[in-house]
């Protein structure tokens, strides 16, 4: 049995929205809700763009009593001093380690260069060390308070239980939940932001191999042209045998592997190309995506091409409900973003309607390299020289630490 509570972040300030998701101590157990370790449960609290989700994983014949334990982490969360600190000294840990990993390193500076550090999607996940030393339990427990709401929530089971059982359970054991303060302080929305095209080293000295990210902001997960996008970042780089791996990998051998994806959100994410690659073929890598990204917007894709991507996103469906955690993160996504409950059975007939028209005309909305921010997290003696003769747009060198983390 599998369930998994959803709260929605859309309003979280940047600094909340980085802390570890609730509760961040192991689960307060009254008597009402034996321990996880009684139950033989396994329990996880994830924060992901736009959700924080609860879960928690146990027998059938235990279910009834891993329920009581998720709903008592629901509703009533501790936040023991002692626990905050090591917490505190873990994010500060990961932080450290961090900047010695180029891929994270990229993947920060880029999210930082389309959005800026105001806005929420700007933001590290692991946050920074002015924000893990300065966050207590006051910050927490209003974050709590303000966001951890029955009317922001979905309860999602998955498992051998029928529906009347399930409502009897659920009616004592969360019918009683009601928001901890009267209102939710509605947050600004974030101003729209745009891809301006610029070239970005984070300077690691010594680094011998360069770290890209190359992207732009994309559009959000409610997009009618959602299939349509898929399909053509499926045939573009979302598989292994994807234009850009092809190239980058198999042709040139820059590369262990390339590819790209459009990352959705509540508000326009980002449209990210991902590799890694030596340091001294950095610039002509570069190069190739941005000649792989004008081929795509000046012609459709062949018909090989748009069958064999259709094929693979049909067919990769079924994972998604492989298992009961899988299950529970599929319709978890249908709350989240307001999404039918018929969505998954009318995908696949709306991937196979996708034309080769239709992905040129997104391609030069979406893959225009012109809009294209370039990161590259490596050594700058290395780069910039060869970066800045591409005339892909304004060079800027940023330092990691004080930039990113």
């Amino acid at each position: 049995m599998s369930a998994r509570s959803w709260s929605s972040t859309r309003d979280w300030p940047p600094e909340i929205r980085r802390c570890p998701a609730f509760p961040i101590s192991p689960p307060r157990c009254s008597r009402r809700a034996p321990s996880r370790a009684a139950l033989g449960a396994s329990y996880a609290s994830l924060t992901h763009r736009d959700t924080t989700s609860l879960e928690i994983d146990a027998l059938a014949r235990n279910f009834p009593d891993a329920l009581a334990l998720l709903a008592d982490i629901a509703q009533h969360p501790a936040f023991p001093a002692d626990e905050i600190e090591r917490q505190r000294k873990s994010r500060l840990s990961t932080i450290a380690e961090s900047r010695e990993r180029g891929g994270a390193l990229a993947d920060v500076a880029l999210a930082r260069a389309l959005y800026g550090p105001a806005h929420p999607y700007g933001s590290s996940a692991v946050g920074t060390e002015a924000s893990a030393k300065r966050i207590g339990e006051a910050d927490l427990r209003s974050l709590w308070q303000r966001h951890f709401r029955p009317d922001k929530a979905a309860l999602i089971v998955v498992g051998a239980i029928d529906a009347a059982s399930l409502k009897a359970l659920v009616e004592r054991q969360w019918g009683g939940w009601q928001p901890a303060s009267a209102a939710i302080a509605n947050t600004p929305p974030a101003k729209a932001v745009t891809s301006t095209a610029r070239v970005i080293i984070v300077d690691k000295p010594d680094a011998p191999q360069t770290e890209l990210r190359i992207g732009r902001i994309g559009t959000v997960r409610t997009t009618p042209d959602f299939a349509a996008l898929q399909v053509l970042n499926e045939a573009f780089g979302g598989a292994f045998t994807s234009r850009l791996n092809l190239d980058l990998r198999e042709d040139k051998g820059y590369t262990y592997g390339a590819g790209s994806r459009f990352s959705y959100g509540r508000m326009p994410a980002p449209f990210v190309i991902r590799t890694a690659v030596r340091s001294d073929v950095s610039a002509p890598a570069v190069e190739e995506v941005f000649s792989e990204l004008k081929r795509v917007t000046a012609a459709p894709l062949a018909a090989d091409e748009l069958k064999r991507a259709r094929g693979s996103l049909t067919q990769s469906l079924p994972g998604l409900f492989e298992t009961n955690e899988a299950t529970a993160g599929s319709f978890g996504d249908l709350f989240a973003y307001g999404l039918p409950l018929d969505y998954y059975r009318k995908l696949p007939a709306e991937f196979n309607a996708v034309r080769a028209p239709v992905l040129e005309a997104l391609a030069r909305r979406y893959l225009d390299p012109a809009g294209m921010v370039v990161i590259a997290v490596g050594d700058r003696k290395n780069l910039e020289s060869s970066l800045q003769a591409l005339n892909l747009g304004p060079l800027e060198v940023w330092p990691i630490t004080g930039t990113l983390f």
